[in-house]
């Protein structure tokens, strides 16, 4: 493994980490099911910058390893979920199409997708 990827897959590892955690704490941990919660701007400020790493890493892998990493469902979609309650629907919508790339047979992104 090249130096790079091996720097991409760490910050991976961490930034997933710490999203678990901060998704779980806010109640955005969910099983694929959109939820209605207040986010302070303390919450997006703090949560923003650890969404952006991840968002730009799944991107860069390619679809066969990030159907692979870990809990990439329920942080993808604690990530919709976030940007669901800031009435940021489009950055939500892009989110459950990448999802739909990874995970095309599950029904119930295919319904939050319709609930957006």
């Amino acid at each position: 493994m090249n130096p790079d990827n091996e720097k991409m897959y760490v910050q991976l590892n961490i930034v997933t980490r710490m999203l678990e955690k901060e998704l779980s704490q806010i109640g955005l941990w969910s099983d694929f099911e959109l939820l209605q919660l207040q986010i302070s701007s303390e919450t997006r400020q703090r949560c923003m910058p650890s969404i952006m790493l991840y968002k730009q890493i799944m991107k860069k892998l390619p679809l066969k390893e990030a159907k692979k990493q870990e809990k990439v469902g329920k942080i993808m979609f604690g990530i919709v979920n976030f940007h669901y309650n800031l009435k940021e629907y489009l950055q939500a919508l892009e989110i459950i199409n990448f999802m739909l790339s990874i995970i095309p047979s599950d029904f119930r992104i295919q319904y939050s997708m319709g609930k957006l």
